[in-house]
């Protein structure tokens, strides 16, 4: 039985291939994007709309599970040129796993935009 405190590595890697399918889908609308209710002037926008509220980001034992799955856990530190402020591992796993997802989406395979990222 899963361990629904952590994703694991499979459960990751579904969600991840979902997003890059999602993200694959959905069109601006001449305005910006608009997914799953939010609005977005870019793809980046409507990404970290969605991925700043998944629950694989704001629990941090599943942020740290993200950066164990993650093929981009160094991601937040190549885009901001410093890791995120806090003190300990917990506090700092959330946006540096929220960066790691948009990274794995970007990558996937089935990630084909409508439009150029």
């Amino acid at each position: 039985m899963a361990n629904h405190d952590s994703p694991t590595y499979r459960e990751y890697w579904t969600e991840i291939e979902s997003y890059a399918e999602y993200f694959s889908d959905i069109d601006p609308d001449g305005e910006g994007y608009v997914a799953d209710g939010y609005e977005a002037e870019d793809l980046f926008g409507a990404m970290n709309e969605i991925l700043d509220g998944h629950q694989f980001v704001i629990y941090n034992n599943k942020a740290l599970r993200v950066l164990d799955h993650s093929e981009n856990d160094h991601a937040y530190y190549e885009q901001m040129g410093s890791l995120p402020d806090g003190e300990t591992i917990r506090e700092i796993a959330p946006p540096i796993a929220m960066i790691a997802m948009q990274q794995d989406i970007l990558e996937h395979n089935k990630f084909d935009p409508k439009v150029s990222v």
